[in-house]
């Protein structure tokens, strides 16, 4: 059984968990506004909601064989989603995906074809290019830095109660098909692909 039947909106199949959001971003404590919001609650709620999201997770992993978080962005910093559960049934490693704004839902799709061929028994390879994963445009992988599991994959490390998974970030290009680490690569969309395969270059703090 897949995780997400065609036949239902992908909104509503891709799992948007606002209270995960909140969870993500104490771990994480990337962004300040997040921060402020997750101390004015008490720790027993924090640590109820955190196993709510946890739980949740478990349970589409169960069923589905993989689990989608999606993060909506705040400030300057972009949207993004997330999956838990392919390492543990499908010895992938897990897949995040920024979006070109603070919705990641418009990168639902994307995410959820490239899970589909995961299923099937596809592995997809870091630094080789797939064709057809942004529409026209061929979309590459690279390898997280564990620096930013606490970061970005907060909710993934509570599910396996450890940073000891692989995870890669799925990249998509601009308009000429440059990816982020080109020097020509569109200077206003820099912000929102964070490079999370390196600690000092990425812009992702």
């Amino acid at each position: 059984m897949e995780p997400f039947k065609p036949s239902r909106p992908i909104r509503s199949q891709f799992i948007l968990i606002t209270l995960a959001v909140a969870i993500l971003f104490l771990y994480a404590q990337a962004h300040a506004t997040a921060q402020e919001e997750a101390e004015e609650m008490d720790e027993a709620t924090l640590e109820e909601l955190g196993k709510a999201a946890v739980e949740r997770a478990a349970k589409d992993v169960e069923e589905y064989g993989w689990h989608g978080v999606a993060v909506s962005g705040e400030g300057s910093a972009p949207g993004f989603i997330f999956t838990i559960g392919l390492w543990r049934t499908y010895k992938h490693p897990e897949i995040i995906l920024f979006a070109p704004s603070q919705d990641p839902q418009g990168m639902a799709g994307r995410l959820l074809a490239v899970a589909k061929r995961i299923a099937a028994g596809e592995k997809f390879e870091t630094t080789k290019s797939y064709e057809g994963l942004f529409g026209r445009f061929s979309g590459t992988f690279r390898r997280v830095d564990p620096h930013w599991y606490v970061h970005y994959l907060g909710t993934a490390a509570a599910y396996y109660e450890n940073f000891e998974f692989p995870a890669i970030q799925l990249f998509w290009p601009d308009s000429k098909g440059r990816f982020p680490w080109s020097n020509d690569f569109t200077p206003d969309l820099r912000q929102y692909q964070p490079t999370l395969y390196a600690v000092e270059e990425s812009h992702a703090e």
